[in-house]
Formats: C-alpha cells, structure tokens, sequence
C-alpha cells in the first residue's frame, strides 16, 4: 500500500510539472524556396527566413555555406527584412554573414535577408546553415535557435538561357547579363 501511495505521488508530480512548465520553443532558420533551378548565368532570388515558433527575438545571425564552384553571391539585401537594423553583411568565398536586429522584438515566420545566387557551373549547390548563427530571446538574450531543425536549400545549377532572371516579389530584378545580337 506504502509503494502504491509513492507511485500515485509521484505520477501526481510528473503529470503536473508537464502540465504546468511552459514547453522551451526553438526558433529555426530556413531557405525559401528550399529548392529550384538556376539557369547558367541566370539569377534567383532566395529568401532567409526565421520561425520564432511564436517566441519574441531581438536579432538573427544567419551565416551559411555555399559551394563557390556553382554558385556566385550577386547580392544580399534586406528591403523586406522584419529586422530594421543592420549589424552585419558580408558575402563570398563560399560564406554569407548576415545579422539583424530589432529593438522591440519580432516574432512569427518572418523574412530576415534576401540572397541573389547566380548560377555558376552545371551541377547540384547545397546551401547551408553553420554554427555562429543565432536568434536571442527578447526576454533574456539566451539564444533561442535550434540550429540542427533549421534547413538549407539545395539549388541545381542548368543549362539555359544566359541572363535570365527570376525574382522575388520583395526585391528588385536584377540584370546580370545582356546581349545584343
């Protein structure tokens, strides 16, 4: 009966603390599209996004990987960013460092840069997220990202009309080749 009443406490215990402890939620980072062709010499548009799983964060770091021998970095911008400030950009090399900040907090499935590929060389680019990303909680600063759940894109590279452009409907089309025949 003794052993009964302990078993009964603590599964009284363990059902309430589940209940009553908040789930911790982790924001994740993603490429949107995930994936799509880039016409040889064309440009596609590729925007960095944060899910906060409905948590509030003061600032994003987004720094990814790329394969240099497919593609080119033509731009990073941030028009449609849910960040106003901007703390860091950089690009090429096979690297994208990009670092935004808001004072008040954003939370949501929300655009953090736009990325131009440019497709280089016939052939598949994975990109992808590496460590020093981060998204800090507005509460306490603690990073709130799960780096492991956030996903890359992958991007083939194909044979097609030189200068073609596909763009985003946040950012300006860029030209990246014009001919004259």
């Amino acid at each position: 009966m003794r052993k009964l009443k302990k078993i009964i406490i603590l599964i009284t215990f363990i059902t309430s603390f589940t209940i009553l402890v908040p789930h911790a939620s982790a924001s994740t980072l993603h490429l949107s599209p995930g994936s799509t062709n880039i016409p040889l010499g064309g440009t596609v548009y590729v925007q960095v996004r944060l899910n906060t799983q409905g948590e509030s964060v003061n600032g994003v770091s987004a720094y990814l990987s790329y394969p240099t021998d497919k593609l080119d970095v033509v731009s990073v911008g941030a028009g449609s960013s849910a960040f106003g400030i901007e703390a860091e950009k950089s690009f090429g090399g096979g690297s994208i460092r990009v670092s935004r900040g808001s004072i008040s907090g954003t939370s949501g499935n929300v655009n953090v840069a736009t990325i131009g590929f440019r497709g280089k060389t016939q052939g598949t680019a994975s990109v992808s997220f590496v460590g020093g990303s981060a998204a800090p909680r507005t509460s306490n600063s603690s990073d709130s990202l799960n780096l492991g759940g956030s996903s890359g894109g992958t991007y083939t590279v194909v044979k097609g009309q030189p200068g073609t452009i596909t763009s985003s409907p946040q950012e300006k089309p860029v030209i990246t080749k014009v001919q004259v025949f």
